[in-house]
């Protein structure tokens, strides 16, 4: 197994036993990530890429199978295409270049292009920091091609995941969004700068749920002016947070504890049950409320106007057409009938000709010279909490942040230093960690503080897109670390 920049001791804990069992059978664990995370203890090896460079890793990885005659030519010759092209973008970098571009040591490569070889099935979990980056489409796609050259795709215990998608199993067209098309719409990586350029017509409101952009979005500062600025913001949450201190309207919505819902996961392929434990606190409702009461003032309110167990055998639909009962669901976890327990087994892959697509072009990405900010800011998911699921007590001391022992001693730092971590974008005093482990060119934080208790990392990242796919390439931030 590869966990490519994947922390499941932190995110992903339902997987540790999985990962203790491919131990126990002498199969080797890498983890690939430039962080020094919680998971190295599970893992047998660790490869630390240079920042943003994965691509190159896989493809370094690529061009030894190809040397050694070691890829799979049936799959490659029936159930690709792409390859040649994808095989002239290899041919144009040595090993040796790559091995440089993402700074990891030519034994390392080795050992990773082996595990593929020989051990197989060998399964690559991808965590979802890898979209972090602007050009992360290179990233992913590149990692797809080492997994599909080397036999990996379409058979148990193989492939590429990141997850499954959660709302897969619901009747999608109760969204509706063929009833009233949106006019326009905003990026949410650019959503302080879409809301305060907008003219036709400005922006009069604002309605957030089951968010806290004002936290979670990059360029904090530019997005609470934009709050600032909209003459009516309404919020419905758990928390009185960032996002919430712009309300003019706060509206206390209920946990999971005191609902009735039916929830998919994206860590695998069961439906399951939330039953209600408690009943709401105070004068909170669940979202669902709130919108069937908001509805109930137009006239459209009768399309609405269904119980909540009504609305679930509707959202249910298709698992209720395949024969899965209600009643099933409320009681306990069911399986997805249709999921199927391996991934392209047939070797059909949903392109327009069937078949797996390799890259054809590869642009790499540029590394950073920028002694002024010469760390990428690596804000990664927290141990102690989720998302800012936080409250404003639990915030009361600084925000730790871990950077490389050298590079530390280097600024005549010490460990346990209250110090400024400052971007182009804005700045923050932060309590520092000095750890060894860590490499040379990054600083490691937990996002999902608030801003307002000094912890909000994302006053100091850029308001950036990815090339592909509208990402945030939260990871492309510089900055540097000074004293107080």
């Amino acid at each position: 197994m590869i966990l490519w920049g994947r922390n499941p001791v932190v995110t992903n804990i339902n997987l540790l036993p999985i990962i203790k069992q491919i131990r126990k059978q002498d199969s080797p664990v890498l983890l690939i990530d430039p962080v020094a995370s919680e998971s190295r203890s599970i893992c047998d090896y660790h490869l630390q890429p240079a920042p943003g460079q994965d691509a190159c890793l896989a493809m370094a990885a690529a061009k030894i199978i190809l040397t050694r005659g070691a890829e799979d030519i049936d799959f490659l010759a029936r159930y690709s295409e792409g390859f040649d092209a994808f095989k002239k973008v290899l041919d144009s970098f040595t090993v040796e270049e790559l091995a440089v571009r993402c700074d990891v040591p030519a034994g390392q490569i080795e050992l990773l292009a082996e595990v593929l070889i020989n051990k197989k099935p060998t399964a690559i979990l991808l965590g979802l920091g890898l979209h972090r980056w602007e050009q992360a489409h290179y990233t992913i796609r590149s990692i797809d091609a080492l997994s599909a050259i080397s036999g990996n795709i379409g058979v148990a215990g193989g492939g590429v995941s990141q997850g499954f998608e959660e709302y897969g199993p619901y009747d999608l067209n109760l969204m509706g969004h063929e009833l009233n098309p949106p006019r326009r719409k905003f990026l949410m990586p650019l959503i302080g700068e879409e809301i305060l350029k907008a003219q036709d017509p400005p922006v009069e409101m604002i309605f957030v749920t089951a968010g806290n952009p004002v936290s979670m979005a990059p360029n904090s500062a530019k997005v609470a002016k934009a709050f600032a600025k909209t003459p009516f913001v309404v919020v419905a949450g758990h928390f009185l947070d960032d996002t919430a201190g712009y309300a003019d309207i706060f509206l206390p919505a209920t946990t999971f504890l005191e609902e009735t819902d039916i929830v998919a996961g994206f860590g695998h392929n069961y439906v399951g049950p939330v039953n209600r434990a408690i009943e709401p606190l105070g004068e909170s409702r669940s979202d669902f409320e709130m919108f069937q009461a908001l509805a109930e003032r137009f006239p459209f309110a009768a399309e609405f106007n269904h119980s909540p167990e009504e609305w679930l055998s509707m959202l249910t639909a298709p698992l209720l057409a395949k024969g899965v009962a209600l009643e099933e669901l409320s009681r306990g976890p069911v399986r997805v009938p249709d999921a199927p327990m391996v991934p392209y087994a047939g070797r059909v892959f949903p392109t327009p000709s069937g078949k797996f697509s390799f890259l054809g072009e590869f642009e790499p990405p540029i590394t950073s010279h920028d002694t002024e900010f010469p760390f990428n800011l690596m804000s990664v998911m927290a141990r102690d909490w989720i998302g800012s699921e936080l409250t404003l007590s639990e915030q009361s001391e600084l925000l730790v942040v871990r950077m490389n022992a050298q590079e530390g001693w280097k600024l005549g730092l010490r460990d346990g230093d209250t110090v400024r971590i400052v971007s182009r974008t804005g700045e923050m005093k932060v309590r520092l960690k000095l750890d060894d482990a860590q490499r040379r060119d990054i600083v490691v934080c937990p996002r999902g503080g608030w801003m307002k208790a000094g912890r909000g990392i994302n006053v100091l990242t850029r308001d950036l897109v990815s090339k592909v796919g509208n990402g945030t390439p939260y990871f492309e931030t510089r900055v540097s670390i000074k004293p107080v």
